[in-house]
């Protein structure tokens, strides 16, 4: 009985289950002091923890004082904790946080062989993906090194989700956790009664090179105990990922009303109208969604025609689809590049579960309630490929884009689209009705917010392609009516002699590309959140000078080149219960920048309405009540009423999107222009500057 109390008692101090005590298996998850989880069985470190005889383990060669930040800062570490503060963050515990910085950790450990095993890895959003270079080191030997540190080197990784192929069924917490942390294990020889550990940071950005999330030590004579706990920790992981992630599968035993020639064939084709379902599991309806494809275009617009393709046979591998020469009915031929086909991929998004989702789940027999949050394959790029890697029962689609010249003579165009696979064909006749009418450009304000793509910036051999991504960029939003850019970020002016001016830059490139309206400053619109505190509040003269001055210097090159700019000061106070300070820091720019024309994002009636009277135009959603009560329920400012009241108050009424509801659609707007309505801008070109899809 004393033995087994003795046991219990020193695997507790280990931080083991009883049962792993006698392999003296040694677990330490690495993170933030603050933070409130820690993987069960593991022994939390932080960076304010240094190595003594007595703790076992710690830091050798820190310095100094923590600043406690959005990292842990004690040099040369820096500890993060990315998952959120309830119990249910976005990743599992152990891969949630870090210590970076390259230091090194110890061990108290009796001699002999160990088999040590780190994990190192970040789950921050794309800015923060795996780049530069370190190496791993255990008892001065090299386990390990990983260099991501040219473009060349990490491209392929960085766009994997995006160009592999979709696969039905893959395992998620492989695709997306595993390829973002990485694990080294090696078999070391512990001499002095202590064993180092490091990532050694060669080179990158600062302490995101090399963060290592968790170490495991076992001696090597308890092998297979080392190899079991390290499987019960990968298997507690993706239990809790499957948990936190249920994947709901599209795929349709119902087969559908299919012709006798689908199923001989292998695979059904079909049109679709632009709006309807195109989802993994989506049915057919044969009434309303044949073979026959139509579209009707303007000259010189736009028009999507969507073919939807559904295996019927097992492994059917990959499908084509092309398209014929569109003849007209006066003789003419259309170029080939008056239809693009793009692939639709999908990707794997979390949703509210809906009835039929719930449904589905049952299916699988996986209990989902109707509003949790599961995971759904959701039909949401566009590759500019012609193939699709087929699966049984599973909808795919191909996104085909018809731009109709502005010479065009014929009214009227046919071609055969055809789709390919299983060694046959589907034909599907394509009819396009020209409209014989030009429309302008739009007169109003069109936008989408963008952000600068920072990964060409990370590296010398891709640096030189940044600007030709973001005109690149720019040209495709041309191109689909937008009159103006909304800036977010990544074009600001030189901060050191001889720098880049971006900004400069970009406004030549904006004017090179053709855009008509005025140009939306937005990366200023939280500047007053991040004046130097030195400088005091808002109502301090030397923070009003020197917020002043920011935009004066924005504007001076604005003005050297001709453009004119539209400058945000604030965004959606609501949600954080700031409307006094900046609707106080709208009366300030009214009486200082009168000159230059001003706009905020604004999604609360109080906000709206303290700011209208000081800026050229407000740019508002529909608005909610606000963090703090702050405005009415049925305050909904999508109104007429309340377009009309923005508009007696001085300012031009402006639509900031969020992109659900009735909002997105073109009518909506149009009916809102009626009232007064100025201009849109639509979340989101980029959803991460850095995110590569």
């Amino acid at each position: 009985m004393g033995k087994h109390v003795f046991v219990w008692i020193m695997a507790a101090a280990w931080g083991l289950s009883a049962g792993a005590a006698d392999a003296q298996i040694r677990k330490f998850d690495f993170g933030r002091k603050d933070r409130k989880r820690v993987m069960e069985g593991f022994t939390p470190v932080t960076v304010y923890d240094d190595y003594s005889d007595a703790n076992g383990f710690g830091w050798l060669g820190v310095k100094g004082p923590v600043e406690a930040g959005w990292l842990e800062e004690r040099a040369p570490l820096a500890g993060c904790c990315r998952r959120t503060g309830d119990e249910r963050g976005a990743i599992d515990n152990l891969a949630a946080d870090y210590v970076g910085g390259g230091g090194r950790f110890a061990v108290k450990l009796p001699d002999g062989k160990y088999v040590v095993w780190l994990m190192v890895g970040d789950w921050g959003a794309y800015e923060f993906y795996p780049r530069g270079k370190y190496t791993v080191l255990a008892g001065g030997k090299q386990i390990g090194q990983f260099d991501h540190s040219t473009y060349a080197k990490l491209r392929a990784e960085l766009w994997r989700h995006r160009d592999e192929p979709y696969r039905h069924g893959a395992d998620l917490f492989e695709k997306y956790v595993q390829s973002r942390f990485r694990t080294y294990q090696a078999e070391v020889n512990v001499t002095g009664g202590r064993l180092e550990l490091q990532v050694r940071k060669d080179s990158g950005p600062g302490s995101y090179v090399g963060p290592l999330n968790a170490v495991v030590v076992y001696p090597a004579a308890d092998k297979a105990a080392g190899e079991a706990a390290l499987k019960e920790i990968e298997a507690a992981r993706k239990a809790w990922f499957r948990q936190r992630y249920p994947v709901i599968d599209p795929y349709e035993y119902y087969v559908g009303d299919f012709a006798k020639a689908d199923g001989e064939r292998g695979f059904a084709a079909w049109g679709v109208a632009y709006g309807s379902d195109v989802g993994l599991g989506a049915r057919r309806g044969r009434r309303t969604e044949g073979n026959e494809l139509s579209a009707m275009v303007s000259l010189g617009e736009m028009e999507p025609v969507v073919v939807v393709v559904r295996p019927l046979k097992k492994s059917p591998g990959r499908f084509t689809c092309t398209v014929g020469p569109l003849r007209g009915d006066q003789g003419d031929v259309l170029p080939p590049q008056a239809v693009s086909i793009r692939a639709v991929k999908p990707w794997e998004m979390q949703t509210r579960a809906t009835d039929e989702l719930v449904e589905r789940a049952a299916k699988q027999k996986l209990k989902v309630r109707r509003g949790r949050r599961a995971v759904v394959a959701t039909p949401y790029f566009l590759m500019d490929r012609n193939w699709i890697e087929g699966d049984l029962r599973i909808n795919r689609a191909f996104w085909l884009t018809v731009k109709m010249p502005p010479s065009a003579a014929s009214r009227v165009y046919k071609a055969d689209v055809t789709v390919a696979g299983l060694g046959e064909r589907s034909v599907l006749p394509l009819t396009v009705t020209v409209l014989p009418i030009k429309l302008p450009r739009a007169k109003h304000a069109l936008s989408v917010n963008y952000s600068a793509p920072e990964y060409p910036r990370w590296f010398d051999d891709s640096r030189d392609r940044f600007w030709d991504v973001v005109e690149k960029d720019l040209r495709l939003q041309y191109d689909c009516g937008m009159t103006t850019v909304a800036l977010l970020g990544g074009f600001g002016l030189p901060k050191e002699p001889g720098e880049e001016n971006k900004w400069e830059k970009f406004i030549r490139l904006y004017r090179k590309v053709g855009f008509e309206r005025e140009l939306v400053q937005g990366s200023t619109m939280n500047l007053y959140k991040k004046m130097p505190k030195d400088l005091g509040t808002p109502r301090d003269k030397p923070w009003q000078d020197a917020f002043v001055k920011v935009f004066r210097d924005y504007d001076a090159v604005a003005k050297r080149l001709g453009q004119k700019v539209i400058y945000s000061i604030g965004d959606e106070t609501t949600n954080d219960g700031g409307e006094a300070r900046i609707i106080h820091v709208g009366r300030i720019v009214k009486q200082r920048l009168s000159d230059l024309r001003l706009m905020s994002d604004i999604n609360g009636y109080r906000e709206l309405m303290g700011l209208a009277p000081s800026l050229t135009a407000c740019g508002f959603n529909n608005g909610w009540q606000g963090s703090y009560a702050t405005n009415r329920r049925e305050h909904c400012l999508m109104t007429r009423d309340i377009i009309e009241r923005v508009r007696a108050l001085g300012s031009e009424p402006w639509f900031i999107n969020g992109g659900t509801g009735r909002y997105p659609f073109g009518i909506w707007f149009w009916k809102t222009t009626h009232w007064g309505q100025k201009g849109k801008i639509e979340w989101h070109y980029d959803a991460s500057g850095a995110d590569p899809y």
